[in-house]
């Protein structure tokens, strides 16, 4: 009755989309079915046009138990003949294309009285996953003739995980990692407001405390300018490291181990390392949006005199992305996310605290002056300096440069960060 009412609704012109395992439930109201493999579609069409250009139209079921497997099988070549067959558990199916042929070969070969049925989509989906075990899915076309692999549950996705892991890595696609990061954005928007905003709070404050509230006690004559244009730019870069490095943390960290977001990504053809890529290009743009509008507050306030200073927006992107791989490559490490309060603590605080953000680094011990003079962040604190007040543009490209370099070092690791994680 169920079914004859959804048979009514797709008359009337509806589209219906139904969840089940039930197979005959699908063979009998499905108008198309999509075989994956690898990720890849396979095959797509009516199911039972995929099941006449899988079997013959007929099939015959044999018992074939433990104790008498043996005895049972004997009788098999004399039935089967040219016909093809398939061993399903401890039943033999033998297909024929005509109910009278099939009832000739049982009494020929003496299996006794024996049902005849017409073939079904379990059926050729059995042996679609039979066809493909002897091919292996790395090696398959990946065309809709092909012979297809009956599903993406987990058995799929194991065999792809196993052919992942026993050939060369993936090389990242662009297009592919392009559609991780629209699934990001598309997220963003609906959260923007409740994400964007307090993200700005600490440096804005920051700022405000330190730049102008005990501004105000230091003397200026020192560093060459108010305390708050020194601290102003310093702060940029924190904010152009914090805007990257917070996202391919805790977030991806969620997704990869809580939601499991990645889990359904890998069944289609994006690799972990097209995720990787998206998820950098996300924090990227982060980073983009964040310091954009971190130095229109800074330009509002009268501490961007420099005619370079919208310079610092891009020039400060390798920054973001030598922190967002160095993330990335510790997201892929850790297995509890009360591990990043190390990574936050013993990191991110000692470089904001030593790289001249707050201070001219020629003030520490030379121990601590050598290492952060070596750090990145320092590079781009004294990037954002040298565009957003001197305009020192050689000094701004000798930064750059630097960063530039590191982050392709950290890049490849980071692409393949997550590949054990979900090829494992």
């Amino acid at each position: 009755m169920l079914w004859d009412l959804l048979d009514t609704l797709c008359a009337t012109g509806k589209t219906l989309v139904i969840t089940t395992h039930y197979l005959e439930e699908v063979e009998r109201l499905c108008d198309r079915v999509t075989v994956l493999r690898a990720g890849r579609v396979r095959h797509s069409s009516h199911p039972r046009r995929l099941i006449a250009a899988t079997l013959p139209r007929y099939a015959v079921e044999l018992d074939l138990p433990a104790p008498g497997a043996a005895a049972r099988e004997a009788t098999v070549p004399r039935l089967a003949g040219e016909r093809e067959r398939l061993r399903v558990g401890n039943r033999l199916l033998v297909f024929g294309d005509s109910v009278a042929d099939l009832t000739r070969g049982l009494a020929a070969a003496g299996a006794g009285d024996r049902l005849v049925r017409p073939s079904s989509l379990q059926d050729a989906l059995h042996a679609l996953d039979r066809r493909e075990a002897a091919t292996p899915a790395d090696r398959a076309p990946a065309t809709s003739a092909a012979p297809p692999g009956p599903r993406t549950g987990r058995r799929g996705a194991g065999a792809r995980h196993r052919a992942r892991t026993s050939r060369a890595l993936p090389v990242p696609s662009f297009a592919l990692a392009r559609r991780i990061w629209w699934r990001d954005l598309t997220l963003f928007r609906k959260s923007y407001r409740t994400t964007i905003v307090p993200n700005f709070f600490e440096p804005v404050f920051s700022l405000a405390a330190l730049g102008i509230g005990l501004g105000f006690y230091v003397d200026g004559a020192a560093i060459g300018s108010s305390y708050a244009s020194f601290v102003a730019p310093g702060l940029l870069a924190v904010t152009a490291m914090n805007g990257a490095v917070f996202e391919v943390t805790y977030n991806v960290f969620v997704r990869l181990r809580h939601a499991r977001s990645y889990d359904a990504a890998v069944t289609s053809p994006v690799e972990p390392p097209d995720i990787a890529l998206g998820e950098l290009m996300w924090a990227l743009t982060r980073c983009l949006v964040y310091t954009g509008v971190y130095l229109a507050i800074v330009a509002a306030l009268g501490y961007a005199p420099a005619s370079t200073a919208p310079l610092a927006v891009p020039a400060l992107l390798p920054l973001g992305l030598v922190f967002a791989c160095a993330g990335l490559i510790f997201t892929g490490v850790v297995r509890a996310i009360n591990a990043y309060s190390y990574f936050y603590t013993l990191v991110l605080t000692p470089l904001t605290m030593l790289s001249g953000v707050f201070f001219p680094t020629k003030r520490l011990p030379p121990v601590l002056r050598a290492v952060a003079e070596v750090s990145p962040l320092h590079h781009g604190v004294e990037l954002s300096r040298a565009l957003v007040i001197t305009g020192d543009l050689p000094a701004a490209a000798g930064h750059l440069g630097w960063l530039v370099a590191l982050s392709l070092v950290l890049l490849g690791p980071a692409l393949y960060s997550l590949q054990r994680h979900l090829c494992a």
